[in-house]
């Protein structure tokens, strides 16, 4: 199976989901910047900082999510 997703795997799957493919390939271009798959074929993860800090808060985590954007204010 190919690391990349060819058009036609790009249109089932929009079909699937019930929306356009110009709309996932935009998805895709935004959220994987390009490609779904790191140049070792692993699938690419965005991490989402302010979901982490959510969750972290949530959890009663308060500390660890200061201090992490104490040393990552980026």
């Amino acid at each position: 199976m190919s690391k990349k997703l060819i058009p036609s795997q790009i249109e089932d799957q929009a079909k699937k989901l019930g929306v356009e493919s110009a709309v996932l390939r935009a998805v895709i271009e935004v959220e994987c910047k390009g490609s779904g798959f790191n140049a070792d074929g692993t699938p690419v993860i965005l991490f989402e900082r302010h979901v982490m800090r959510q969750r972290l808060i949530a959890n009663g985590h308060v500390m660890i999510a200061d201090q992490m954007m104490i040393k990552r204010p980026d």
